[in-house]
């Protein structure tokens, strides 16, 4: 699995909530006329795309893991990539979070990208999203 910022995951999955195949970001980067995608977010610099240029087909048809996450950044990516709101879809306690619903194939994604610092843990067909402690 190819790992990747938190500030790349974001540039992808807000174009990918925007509506936008893989195809067409894709094109974009490869034609580098990523300016274009300003519109889709005013404040994203879209050019940190070209760095993964060279593995980008790669990471938008397999997936990527994020190199690490912080909890803001995990909320915002369940929010882009499955619409799940925070005190409407789970819950978030001082280190976790908690009493998250997900179906069979958002776990099987969740795993994939989930950065190392984090672990998913089912709780009674409910999941919770804790750090994992190194030992």
């Amino acid at each position: 699995m190819i790992q990747i910022t938190l500030m790349e995951a974001y540039l992808i999955e807000t174009l990918r909530h925007k509506g936008l195949t893989n195809d067409a970001i894709l094109k974009h980067v490869h034609e580098k006329r990523v300016d274009e995608l300003q519109k889709y977010h005013d404040s994203f610099d879209f050019t940190g795309l070209y760095a993964l240029e060279d593995h980008l087909t790669t990471i938008l048809q397999e997936g990527y893991q994020i190199k690490f996450l912080t909890m803001p950044g995990l909320i915002n990516l369940l929010r882009m990539k499955y619409n799940k709101e925070l005190e409407k879809d789970f819950i978030a306690k001082e280190t976790s979070l908690e009493n998250l619903t997900l179906t069979t194939e958002e776990k099987s994604d969740l795993e994939n990208w989930l950065a190392a610092n984090w672990q998913l843990v089912e709780n009674e067909e409910k999941f919770s999203i804790v750090p994992r402690h190194s030992h």
